[in-house]
């Protein structure tokens, strides 16, 4: 990828109690042609304006990605028409609604995270940490900034697991791209429009920007070039 690439901000929102400031410099490292930018999903709760804003003023050629949490509060900008239609968007274990009583996150298994965070989060956070398969300095880093989070940011996160979502059709966009990993154990199925579906490798779990930057660095590069 040719050095001047770094020039091209890609506003990247995280997912729950992951904000992806945590591998700032890893994920730099494995992405040098573009100018990361996190946004924490958790401090974007409750005020979609101040991602509105975030994207509205981006400059020409912006990205905009969405992880897991971060992903559903971007489609639900999108729905609104509020993400400028010449910025690219790419959703990352896309799902439509979390919480469903026929899926893997059943309203009661949240409610019950919920009171667990008060008095256990880093019991909670130890399980997801499992459950994303993280394991050493990655996790480390991961399971800190989580737990600096706090037990009423972290609640609210799940409040939102809880409640948002919808049941499609996802939100037309003239530039959108989706990267499923068919191994993710976080995010429940959700069907995604063929064309437009990017399915990663094997082994990508949920986290597949670690596992194969590779094949996540070319995806980045067709969603900022079109093709």
């Amino acid at each position: 990828m040719d050095d001047d690439r770094g020039s091209i901000p890609l506003y990247w929102i995280g997912g729950w109690a992951s904000d992806l400031q945590c591998w700032d410099g890893l994920l730099r490292d494995l992405y040098p042609g573009f100018d990361l930018r996190f946004v924490d999903a958790h401090s974007v709760l409750g005020d979609g304006a101040r991602l509105e804003r975030l994207l509205a003023s981006a400059s020409p050629g912006s990205c905009a990605v969405g992880w897991s949490l971060g992903g559903l509060l971007l489609e639900d900008l999108l729905r609104r028409g509020r993400v400028p239609p010449e910025i690219p968007v790419l959703n990352v274990c896309p799902f439509l609604r979390f919480c469903d009583p026929e899926g893997p996150w059943k309203p009661t298994v949240l409610r019950r995270m919920i009171r667990r965070v008060f008095g256990d989060a880093p019991g909670v956070l130890a399980d997801f940490g499992d459950r994303m398969g993280l394991e050493g300095d990655i996790r480390d880093a991961w399971f800190r900034q989580a737990l600096e989070l706090g037990e009423e940011s972290l609640a609210d996160g799940l409040t939102a697991l809880l409640d948002l979502g919808t049941d499609g059709p996802w939100a037309a966009h003239p530039r959108r791209l989706f990267a499923a990993s068919p191994d993710d154990p976080v995010s429940p199925p959700c069907a995604t429009p063929p064309e437009a579906t990017r399915i990663l490798p094997a082994g990508s779990g949920h986290i597949p920007f670690l596992r194969h930057p590779e094949a996540f660095g070319a995806l980045l590069e067709e969603l900022s070039t079109g093709g």
